[in-house]
């Protein structure tokens, strides 16, 4: 029996019939099914033109800075920030209005790029281009991403350092962090962003899984620790500060009695440094204050995670009974004396570590 099947075909001019082989598919070789599972962005004028921009622009004002000129610094700087920035926005706001045919043509790039590719015998990649539909939410806030945190953390951090450098006159190492953010991280950051929107599904740990309640928990978590640590420091101060002008309340008395036989500006002189103490102790007394309800909150969000480790254990003693009574029957007295034993060598440990 062949593998094609065989069917019959009618011949409508005489009474014999002719039969055909049907074909069978061809099965999708491996790299065709790699092919339709790999993604990568398009290629474009407006891309491009933001990748090479930046580059460019970012190298020659390190360049110039390096050079001692800050005038053409500053002149490059405003040149990236608003002439640049004024046109990417027109750019993006003639996508908006369906004016991509100027800059935003994939066409022009593409067939370029394949008969280069072509003259230099090198086969084109196959990959998908198709970027995904964005589905209206619900949702108030925007999701929180990896990609998001990454994007907010680098400028913080290199942000931050310029600043630093800046502040402590390291000129030379601020144009160096500013260049290494304005070309090698925001170009990475860039193209990784190009991957955001892939139809693929792939990445989507980073692009599309929302983060918001561990992020929270995590920034709630570190300010209950600074206020909590805030206000333990507060009050630690006031008390120490109070007992001493308690301790040395009578030295100062004293020292204020024997001052009034010199005349009064000495005697109001010692007068002011003792009013200048008691107002530094109710400074610090304001300060104790708002500790006592961050102490609280504190107190109220470990309450919130013994609460849920008092749910574990309850989950993990329900397991336990139903594991103990679908256990057979011959189980259970044995289990009951492990356990008697158990509980009466506990309590009798500790006196007999203390008679060793």
């Amino acid at each position: 029996m062949s593998e094609n099947p065989i069917i019959p075909f009618p011949n409508h001019y005489g009474s014999s019939s002719q039969a055909f082989s049907l074909p069978r598919h061809a099965e999708p070789l491996d790299h065709e099914i790699a092919a339709k599972d790999r993604w990568h962005p398009k290629i474009t004028i407006y891309r491009l033109l933001v990748l090479s921009l930046g580059i460019v622009l970012g190298t020659v004002k390190a360049c110039i800075t390096y050079n001692g000129e800050a005038v053409m610094s500053t002149t490059m700087e405003w040149i990236s920030g608003v002439v640049v920035s004024l046109r990417y926005a027109g750019a993006t706001w003639a996508k908006i209005l369906l004016l991509q045919h100027l800059f935003f043509s994939l066409m022009i790039v593409l067939k370029s790029c394949g008969d280069s590719l072509r003259c230099a015998s090198i086969p084109k990649p196959k990959y998908r281009s198709d970027e995904r539909i964005h589905m209206l939410s619900s949702s108030q806030r925007p999701p929180v991403t990896i990609y998001r945190i990454l994007v907010s953390a680098t400028v913080t951090v290199l942000g931050l350092a310029k600043l630093t450098c800046a502040y402590m006159g390291m000129s030379t190492a601020a144009s160096a962090v500013d260049w290494v953010f304005a070309v090698l991280v925001s170009t990475s950051l860039y193209l990784l962003g190009l991957y955001e929107n892939n139809a693929s599904g792939s990445l989507a740990f980073i692009f599309r899984t929302d983060h918001s309640e561990l992020v929270g928990s995590i920034l709630l978590t570190t300010l209950s620790l600074i206020a909590y640590g805030t206000g333990i420091a507060a009050c630690t101060s006031w008390f120490l500060f109070t007992f001493q002008l308690l301790v040395g309340f009578e030295q100062i008395m004293i020292s204020i009695g024997s001052t009034q036989d010199m005349g009064l500006p000495v005697f109001f002189g010692s007068l002011f440094d003792y009013a200048a103490i008691l107002l530094t102790g109710v400074v610090l007394l304001l300060l104790a204050i708002p500790a006592i309800p961050l102490s609280l909150f504190f107190i109220y969000r470990i309450g919130l995670q013994l609460s849920l480790l008092r749910r574990a254990s309850l989950f993990m003693g329900r397991k336990f009974w139903v594991w103990y009574k679908s256990s057979p029957r011959s189980f259970h007295p044995l289990a009951t004396r492990i356990l008697t034993y158990g509980m009466f060598s506990s309590s009798f440990a500790p006196a007999f570590l203390q008679l060793n």
